[in-house]
Protein backbone atom coordinates (compact mmCIF):
# COMPACT_ATOMS: atom_id res chain seq x y z
CA UNK A 1 0.00 0.00 0.00
CA UNK A 2 2.85 2.17 0.49
CA UNK A 3 4.42 2.45 -2.97
CA UNK A 4 0.62 3.46 -4.39
CA UNK A 5 0.21 5.85 -2.07
CA UNK A 6 3.18 7.57 -2.51
CA UNK A 7 2.79 8.19 -5.88
CA UNK A 8 -0.75 9.49 -5.13
CA UNK A 9 1.02 12.23 -2.72
CA UNK A 10 3.86 13.40 -4.56
CA UNK A 11 4.43 15.04 -7.97
CA UNK A 12 4.57 12.80 -10.58
CA UNK A 13 7.76 14.22 -11.23
CA UNK A 14 9.21 13.48 -7.93
CA UNK A 15 8.68 10.16 -7.80
CA UNK A 16 12.24 9.19 -8.38
CA UNK A 17 13.42 11.99 -5.39
CA UNK A 18 10.98 10.24 -2.78
CA UNK A 19 11.64 6.61 -4.09
CA UNK A 20 15.00 6.09 -2.27
CA UNK A 21 14.36 7.92 0.85
CA UNK A 22 11.24 5.51 0.95
CA UNK A 23 13.15 2.32 -0.01
CA UNK A 24 16.40 3.75 2.79
CA UNK A 25 13.99 3.95 5.53
CA UNK A 26 12.41 0.69 4.94
CA UNK A 27 15.93 -0.78 4.89
CA UNK A 28 16.50 0.57 8.07
CA UNK A 29 13.56 0.48 9.96
CA UNK A 30 12.65 -3.38 9.04
CA UNK A 31 15.92 -4.33 11.46
CA UNK A 32 15.46 -1.76 13.81
CA UNK A 33 12.06 -2.76 14.37
CA UNK A 34 13.02 -6.40 15.27
CA UNK A 35 15.93 -5.44 17.43
CA UNK A 36 13.47 -3.41 19.30
CA UNK A 37 10.92 -6.02 19.34
CA UNK A 38 13.42 -8.15 20.78
CA UNK A 39 15.14 -6.57 23.06
CA UNK A 40 12.56 -4.12 24.83
CA UNK A 41 9.53 -5.87 24.25
CA UNK A 42 9.92 -9.81 24.69
CA UNK A 43 11.52 -9.79 27.89
CA UNK A 44 8.91 -7.83 29.25
CA UNK A 45 5.53 -8.53 27.71
CA UNK A 46 6.24 -11.77 26.15
CA UNK A 47 4.82 -12.72 22.13
CA UNK A 48 1.38 -10.64 23.40
CA UNK A 49 3.28 -7.43 24.12
CA UNK A 50 4.67 -7.23 20.43
CA UNK A 51 0.47 -8.33 19.39
CA UNK A 52 -0.74 -5.42 21.48
CA UNK A 53 2.05 -3.02 19.95
CA UNK A 54 1.19 -3.79 16.48
CA UNK A 55 -2.58 -3.51 17.41
CA UNK A 56 -1.56 0.27 18.73
CA UNK A 57 -0.36 0.74 15.72
CA UNK A 58 -2.90 -0.31 13.28
CA UNK A 59 -5.11 1.61 15.39
CA UNK A 60 -2.75 4.67 14.43
CA UNK A 61 -2.38 3.74 10.97
CA UNK A 62 -6.29 3.79 10.06
CA UNK A 63 -6.86 7.06 12.33
CA UNK A 64 -4.00 8.78 10.65
CA UNK A 65 -5.32 7.51 6.86
CA UNK A 66 -9.37 8.61 7.72
CA UNK A 67 -7.94 12.06 9.26
CA UNK A 68 -5.68 13.56 6.63
CA UNK A 69 -5.80 11.05 3.34
CA UNK A 70 -8.44 11.89 0.84
CA UNK A 71 -9.43 10.41 -2.98
CA UNK A 72 -7.77 11.82 -5.77
CA UNK A 73 -10.02 14.40 -7.53
CA UNK A 74 -11.78 13.15 -10.59
CA UNK A 75 -9.49 15.23 -12.89
CA UNK A 76 -6.13 13.33 -11.39
CA UNK A 77 -7.49 10.05 -11.40
CA UNK A 78 -8.29 10.37 -15.02
CA UNK A 79 -5.17 11.83 -15.87
CA UNK A 80 -3.29 8.80 -13.97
Amino acid sequence: MAWPLLTLLIPPAATGVFAGPKASADSVSIPLSVTIAAELLLPRFGYRGIFALLAIFIVLAIVVLVAFVRAPSAGRAAAT
